[in-house]
């Protein structure tokens, strides 16, 4: 027994699909032929928003799913058939590309989002939907409520998975922050924070759970300002980070990683990992 190799979440505006292909497909040569090379894709978040015009990020992640499965394939493909990709990327019209060697092990892509259009392409499409814990409809907040599957959208996931594809791999992430210092561990977690709730697609996804709006706002103005992560996560509050982000010494994290596993296990998660931040000193 052993571990895969995972990128957990990438996105196909700034990184070029053919490219992510080409750097899975060589990273699952060297992993033994019993272990799995897993991608992660979504449309990304409040960093790649400030960086990148966004135009239908979900029809490129659909099209970059098709892209890099035709590829592992050995296909000769036309970059025509990925107009988004295209007007994104600049692909010459006419471009063929195509892997110069066979994959034996193709990797498997798994997808993370929280809007209706991108959970319903993962349950289309993907092998899997990660579930990451500091976005407000999958965090504790949103257990609370007790309408988890609807307001996370794996109803929606579900649904949409046909029925000859195998089940959709559910993998919930429970992010943390730990330091044997906690309040260096809370600050550490602001950071991450501010990534996700500068991002205003998820302010009523925020709202829905109960969460800080105006903290949110604070953060994204920051991002505008060209202050940076730094001058992003002092804009964070204290309790909307703790709300999407375990953190404290190791002794203060073990019970509520315990219990969000015990909560994602119970609506149908059955692969977990630790996520982002970590922590200074974990």
């Amino acid at each position: 027994a052993g571990c895969g190799v995972g990128t957990n979440v990438t996105y196909p505006i700034g990184r070029n699909p053919i490219e992510m292909a080409s750097a899975a497909a060589t990273v699952a040569e060297l992993v033994p032929p019993d272990r799995e090379v897993i991608l992660g894709m979504g449309t990304g978040g409040a960093l790649v928003n400030s960086l990148f015009r966004k135009d239908r990020p979900i029809t490129a992640v659909s099209e970059a799913v098709e892209l890099m499965r035709a590829l592992w394939a050995g296909t000769r493909v036309e970059l025509d058939r990925f107009p988004a990709l295209g007007a994104a990327l600049g692909y010459k019209p006419g471009a063929v590309a195509e892997l110069t060697y066979p994959v034996a092990n193709p990797p498997s892509i798994v997808m993370a989002g929280v809007g209706p259009k991108i959970l319903e392409v993962a349950g289309a499409y993907a092998d899997g939907l990660i579930s990451p814990s500091n976005l407000p409809t999958l965090s504790r907040a949103a257990f609370a409520t007790g309408q988890f599957p609807e307001i996370s959208g794996l109803e929606a996931a579900r649904a949409a998975r046909p029925a000859d594809r195998p089940p959709l791999r559910l993998i919930y992430g429970i992010n943390l922050s730990v330091s044997r210092d906690s309040r260096r561990a809370r600050e550490h977690a602001r950071r991450q924070v501010a990534l996700v709730v500068g991002n205003p697609r998820l302010w009523p996804a925020l709202e829905r759970v109960g969460l800080d709006l105006e903290s949110a706002g604070a953060v994204k103005e920051a991002f505008d300002a060209g202050l940076g992560i730094e001058g992003a996560a002092a804009r964070c509050s204290e309790a909307l980070a703790d709300a999407l982000i375990i953190s404290g010494t190791p002794d203060e994290c073990l019970a509520p990683v315990a219990e969000l596993r015990d909560l994602a296990t119970a609506v149908g998660y059955t692969e977990f990992y630790l996520g982002a931040p970590l922590g200074p000193d974990p």
